[in-house]
């Protein structure tokens, strides 16, 4: 599935060290910044790639 820039992220439930987390729920009101990794043993999206205003405005969350 690919979402295209100021798309609506479709709502999921995964298992997190504090329990289950509904990411609607959890995210609220506020912005996301989501992104993955294309597959198991492949270097993730170093921090330096996205941009330092982003993190400050938004949660990151890596699926």
């Amino acid at each position: 599935m690919t979402l295209q820039l100021g798309e609506t992220a479709p709502d999921f439930t995964v298992a997190s060290t504090e329990g289950n987390i509904q990411f609607h729920e959890w995210l609220g009101d506020d912005w996301a910044v989501l992104f993955s990794h294309p597959a198991d043993y492949t270097p993730s999206v170093p921090q330096s790639s996205v941009p330092s205003r982003s993190v400050r405005t938004s949660s990151p969350v890596a699926v």
